[in-house]
């Protein structure tokens, strides 16, 4: 499942700046952050982490890319 991680240069289109995150309204899922960007929800799903990558990207309910870094690009909520 997990045989690409961290490969941003192949989805590119992801890393938009100044992208806002919140916290989803029901807590203790495996989704920590949601938001919506051009009429498609993304979220961000907490894998099992250090035997999986850290996070998955999933937009319009597909996965677009595993990830460990947070890209810079994003605003997580405090």
């Amino acid at each position: 499942m997990f045989r690409m991680e961290d490969n941003w240069p192949d989805a590119r289109a992801y890393r938009i700046p100044r992208i806002r995150w919140r916290r989803p309204l029901i807590k203790g899922g495996r989704i920590r952050y949601v938001t919506a960007v051009r009429g498609k929800t993304w979220k961000v799903w907490l894998n099992n982490f250090p035997d999986e990558p850290a996070y998955t990207l999933i937009v319009g309910g597909r996965e677009v890319i595993h990830f460990n870094d947070w890209p810079a690009e994003w605003i997580k909520p405090r």
